[in-house]
This record gives structure tokens, C-alpha cells and sequence, in this order.
């Protein structure tokens, strides 16, 4: 048992020196007929020189949040890896350092072939150069992580022409095992293609000035899900009695659209146990 321990330790204790500061960006692309390439930054801000190898994975997305591996099925359906090239596909960074890596598209002449988006994610590996951390009672410690990106091939016209739509069906709050309130949204997404949206929440009460108390962006709507239930937590344990107006925008490259605004009635206080939800009311 002690061993056991010791190994989560020691791998928390990598996970926070090195997963908790690889940074990549930016958090997805899209290629397109008039965009066949893309570059992201890789940064170790660590203390040790790190290995990194760069391959392709494919993944459902879940309605919860998450991901899945994809079935063979699946990744003939819509994986985008046959379609790119990825360079460099392994490299070292020392501590302190930065690199890019590109992505292009391996056959301009496909692009006008594609009838729907495909989806493959680039997943980047770090590893330290000197081998095990550390020998727990014989066990080596060869601890490696990564982190992944969405990479979207879209159709010619790209995914804005798609014409995907999103809705917010029902919106509640819940009581997070440490007593925080989560505000939890459904969101329905209609049409083809993917839909990158942001989440803002604003609290107004009579005669109060509104106040944000959430703004959640990057929240990924996939083709595979007819809907998502987003959790949000508003840091609080407690909300007065008033309005939440909940501000659905487009999410892309850092500009938001509109895309729907709805008023909910929340009933003071929200304090109680079972959750409390928030009755829809229409303004």
C-alpha cells in the first residue's frame, strides 16, 4: 500500500511540474480551402529538458463533457489524420523553450472532394529526457503525459457556410460535493458541422446593478452530439433571489456572435439541498 502512495505522489508531483505548464496554442484549428495550414506554439516552462512526440488520435465527443476512443467505424467516418501532415513529429525542448509545429493539408485537390467536416486530434506527448523519475521498491517511474488539440477539415466553404445553430433548453443549478453551486446548462445544437460556443451569466436583481457571474468560453458543440449538458461553477455557495440572463455567442478565434439571449427566474436563496432549479421564463 505504501508503494501505491507513493507512486500517485510522485506522479502528481510530475503532473503539476510538467502537464500543469506544456502549453500549447492555439486550443484547436481548422483547415479550409483558403487556410491548408496551421502552426501551433509548444512551451516547457519547466526545469527539465523534455521529449515531445506529436501523433494523431481520434475521439467521440461526450454529452457530460469529455471524450471517448473512436471506433473503427467512427474514425472511417469522419478522421481527419489521413488528410494532414504533421511536422516536425517528435522534437526536444529544453526548460524555458518555445517551438512550432505545423499542420497542412497533404492534397489541396481533396479539399473540393469533402462533403462534411472530419475531425482528428493532435496529441503531444512529453516525456523528461533522463529516463524513470525514480525507482519506488524496483518499480521504474517512466512517466509520460500529454495534452490534445482538435484539428477540423471542413468543407470548401469552411464551417461558418455549415450553418450548425445552438439553443439553451433548460438551465439549472446543482450543489458540487464541496457545497459550491454549479450552474448547469443544456444546449441543443441543430444543422451540420461544428459549433465553438461561449456561456455568459449575468445576475440582475431590482434596483442592483447586473452582475456577471460566470463567462465560460470554448465550449466545443461536435457533429456526433445532438446536445450538451455544460457545468459551470460560480465559485459561491449561495445566489440572491432575481434574473439570470444567459447570453449564448459564437466562439471562434476570439470574437463572439450572438447567437440566442434567454431570461430565467431564480428563486432566493439558493441555498437548499436537493439542487434548486431555475424555472425558464420568457421576457
Amino acid at each position: 500500500m505504501t508503494w501505491v502512495l507513493c507512486l500517485f505522489a510522485l506522479f502528481g508531483l510530475f503532473l503539476n511540474s510538467a502537464y500543469g505548464q506544456i502549453s500549447i496554442s492555439p486550443l484547436r484549428g481548422e483547415i479550409n480551402y483558403a487556410n491548408q495550414a496551421l502552426s501551433f506554439e509548444l512551451h516547457n516552462p519547466t526545469d527539465m529538458p523534455l521529449r515531445l512526440e506529436m501523433n494523431w488520435i481520434d475521439l467521440v465527443a461526450l454529452a457530460q463533457g469529455g471524450y471517448r476512443p473512436a471506433s473503427i467505424e467512427e474514425r472511417n467516418t469522419f478522421s481527419a489524420a489521413p488528410l494532414l501532415q504533421l511536422s516536425p513529429a517528435h522534437l526536444t525542448l529544453l526548460p524555458g523553450e518555445r517551438q512550432t509545429i505545423s499542420v497542412r493539408l497533404r492534397d489541396a485537390g481533396a479539399m473540393t472532394l469533402l462533403t462534411h467536416e472530419y475531425r482528428s486530434h493532435l496529441m503531444v506527448t512529453a516525456k523528461p529526457i533522463k529516463g524513470p523519475i525514480k525507482k519506488v521498491r524496483g518499480l521504474p517511474l517512466d512517466l509520460q503525459v500529454g495534452v490534445s488539440v482538435p484539428i477540423i477539415v471542413a468543407p470548401r466553404a469552411g464551417l461558418n457556410a455549415l450553418n450548425a445553430q445552438a439553443e439553451v433548453e433548460r438551465v439549472w443549478l446543482e450543489r458540487a460535493g464541496d457545497g459550491g453551486l454549479l450552474l448547469k446548462l443544456s444546449i441543443a445544437r441543430h444543422g451540420q458541422g461544428t459549433l465553438i460556443t461561449s456561456v455568459q451569466a449575468i445576475l440582475t436583481k431590482q434596483f442592483v446593478e447586473p452582475v456577471t457571474i460566470s463567462h465560460r468560453r470554448n465550449i466545443a458543440l461536435y457533429p456526433e452530439l445532438e446536445r450538451r449538458i455544460v457545468s459551470i461553477p460560480l465559485g459561491t455557495t449561495t445566489l440572491p433571489g432575481g434574473e439570470i440572463d444567459i447570453i449564448l455567442s459564437r466562439d471562434w478565434g476570439g470574437h463572439e456572435q450572438l447567437i440566442t439571449r434567454r431570461i430565467f427566474n431564480l428563486d432566493a436563496p439558493a441555498t437548499q439541498n436537493p439542487p434548486q432549479t431555475i424555472k425558464v421564463s420568457r421576457k
